[in-house]
């Protein structure tokens, strides 16, 4: 392809030579033309529709070639005199404008120095009665309760005692000794306890009487089945003519066993319960009777408890039935509290003057409600603090006093105040003066304690 172009470049120079020549030969003598031909490799020709050859350089491809700064260092170096003196310009001028911003702002806002001052409070309690509420009318409920019982008893075999009648049916008298052993008819044996002398059959009498007499006996052996019933014993003993009957039964006999019984824990245990439920069903009968602006105090009531087993009695279960009686005290909580910080406030007036103001509200604590003529009482203490009030005015005044004073001198002043407990001024070092227009000067107050 390079031969081509060259080949080209070579033909357009003879044909440019040509014309030169011609023209050279048909001028005057004069001056040469010098026609200087150059020789581009990358070059191609290009042929214009007027038959006008160009040479067209062809387009390289790009390289990464670095741009080298033309100008000379000598203008530079003659510029740099004429930035820094823009600069030094610059700064002098955005100074001076700072000056006259900051001091158009201390015109508008002027330095303050704020004095922390500990005002002194005291604490005022009281203990009183208020008439106030009404009475919701008394409610009783009972509630009762069966548990088994967890006491443990013990029974010895015991035998059976009574009496039996000795009839004589003799002319003479009879001893009948003691241990004489008498059976019945169901096969229990007893036996005389003492001896017997049984008086002799009196036959003057009108029909003869027989003589008798009555003796203690007992069962021979323990248990129940030594309780024989009436005539169980019947029959003659003994000796001739005479003749034994019991004409009462036999009791107390008794077998031996083991049984449960009621302790107190049994009846602890059960009464605590139903105190506790019967307490929350009357405090909600009470509640049910409540206005909407109402609150419930309960007076002391006490429940009766019963049970329908002693302690240490034989049971295998006992019931325990708790019944109360009680009223309760309707009252506005609101109607309460102010009249509570009324004499609370009267108290303090008294006590402290009329320079101390109460912080925030009384604590109050209702004690107890009570009924006397229909109209309730209720008992209560309360607590508030009061503390010492500076008024504008006073606060004013005392801004004139230390206006200009060094931090020693104000700190002095304010803690004379009687109702200033201390003062402290962290804004100002010791060797500065507070600001000699009052209106500089911000008192910040805190609640301290005596």
């Amino acid at each position: 392809m390079n031969e081509d172009i060259v080949n080209d470049v070579n033909l357009v120079m003879q044909q440019v030579y040509s014309d030169t020549k011609g023209t050279k030969d048909s001028e005057p003598d004069g001056e040469e033309e010098v026609i200087h031909v150059h020789h581009f490799p990358d070059a191609r020709l290009i042929e214009l529709p007027d038959g006008t050859i160009l040479f067209k350089k062809s387009v390289l491809p790009e390289t990464n070639i670095p741009i080298v700064d033309s100008t000379p260092k000598d203008s530079q170096k003659n510029q740099a005199p004429f930035v820094i003196a823009y600069l030094v310009v610059g700064i002098f001028i955005f100074l001076t404008i700072s000056s006259i911003l900051f001091q158009i702002y201390l015109l508008i806002h002027p330095p303050t120095t704020t004095i922390i001052l500990m005002l002194k409070s005291q604490t005022v309690s009281l203990s009183a009665s208020i008439r106030t509420g009404r009475v919701i009318p008394p409610i009783t409920l009972s509630q009762s309760q069966s548990a088994p019982t967890t006491g443990r008893g013990h029974q010895d075999a015991r035998a059976a005692t009574g009496t039996i009648i000795l009839y004589n049916g003799q002319l003479q008298s009879v001893t009948v000794p003691a241990g004489t052993v008498l059976t019945g008819n169901d096969g229990v044996q007893v036996e005389t306890s003492q001896d017997a002398i049984i008086p002799a059959l009196d036959s003057t009498a009108n029909p003869p009487t027989v003589g008798q007499i009555t003796v203690s006996a007992h069962a021979i052996n323990p248990g129940a089945r030594g309780n024989i019933p009436v005539y169980d014993i019947s029959q003659p003993c003994c000796l001739t003519s005479v003749i034994a009957k019991n004409t009462d039964a036999f009791h107390g006999g008794q077998d031996e066993r083991n049984f449960q019984t009621v302790t107190q824990a049994d009846m602890n245990s059960l009464s605590t319960m139903l105190k506790t439920q019967l307490s929350a069903s009357i405090q909600g009968a009470l509640l049910a009777q409540l206005h909407s602006d109402e609150e419930l105090q309960t007076p002391p009531c006490s429940p009766i408890i019963t049970a329908d087993h002693q302690i240490g009695q034989e049971a295998v279960l006992v019931k325990v039935t708790a019944t109360e009686t009680c009223s309760g005290v309707a009252y506005n909580q609101t109607a309460l509290q102010n009249q509570a910080t009324a004499l609370l406030s009267s108290q303090a007036a008294k006590k402290l003057g009329s320079s101390y103001s109460l912080l925030g509200v009384i604590h109050m604590t209702i004690i107890q409600a009570s009924v006397s003529h229909t109209t309730p009482i209720i008992a209560f203490t309360c607590t508030g603090t009061w503390i010492y009030t500076l008024s504008h005015t006073a606060q004013e005044h005392l801004k004139h006093l230390i206006a200009g004073k060094s931090k020693d001198q104000a700190v002095s002043i304010l803690s004379h105040v009687p109702g200033i407990e201390s003062a402290s001024i962290d804004s100002v070092d010791d060797n500065q003066r507070l600001p000699k227009n009052p209106d500089q000067v911000i008192f910040q107050t805190f609640a301290g304690e005596v």
